[in-house]
């Protein structure tokens, strides 16, 4: 039960979360603000596998929209229905993660960039299984690890507050991705000059 009321603050913190306004006001700021989302592509497309692609907590769908510039076959969903129905491109969907209804091997690419954190771990075993079940070739995540605030489950960056509900080393993420792609092939970096880690599974 306090996980699931946990859960639903959670819900209603990313329905109202600045960050999908901040998105919306840099896309329509004109191109040299949608530029940042396209350098997002050149940055990481290399990771990916040709096909199509889900971004996982795709907010308005600004990663969406700045494949599809790039000639992908690009897909998201976001728990803000807020940030759904102010999506700049279509292929947004409204989906809690750890709800998917998308078809089995749905996807050659599923992303969750700055997004596995931010669940509660009661629900990360079953938010895993989804991922795994929904991807077809290659599962790639980016999660941040802040080595000098451990303790803490949230920051703020650019005066946005984000929470953080799983705060732990990368050896952690390493553990719990082996065990649900076990058997796949990985890989996993440090994005240079930051605190992300690059996490990728591949058949």
């Amino acid at each position: 039960m306090v996980a699931e009321v946990m859960y639903q603050k959670l819900k209603d913190l990313y329905e109202k979360y600045l960050g999908h306004r901040t998105a919306l006001d840099l896309y329509n700021s004109g191109e040299e603000g949608r530029n940042n989302f396209l350098v997002d592509v050149d940055k990481y497309s290399k990771y990916l596998i040709p096909g199509n692609v889900l971004f996982l907590g795709c907010s308005i769908g600004h990663r969406v929209w700045a494949y599809q510039q790039k000639g992908w076959d690009a897909h998201g969903c976001d728990i803000s229905e807020w940030a759904i129905n102010n999506a700049i491109t279509n292929n947004c969907i409204n989906y809690d993660i750890k709800d998917m209804e998308y078809k089995d091997k749905q996807f050659d690419n599923v992303v969750g960039f700055d997004v596995l954190e931010h669940i509660p771990l009661e629900y990360f075993d079953e938010v895993l299984k989804q991922c795994l079940r929904i991807t077809n070739k290659c599962f790639l995540a980016r999660i941040p690890y802040c080595e000098q605030n451990v303790e803490f489950r949230r920051y703020s960056q650019d005066n946005i507050l984000m929470e953080h509900m799983i705060h732990v080393p990368p050896e952690w993420w390493l553990e719990q991705f082996r065990k649900c792609f076990s058997g796949w092939q990985e890989s996993y970096e440090r994005v240079e000059g930051t605190n992300w880690w690059l996490y990728k599974y591949q058949r």
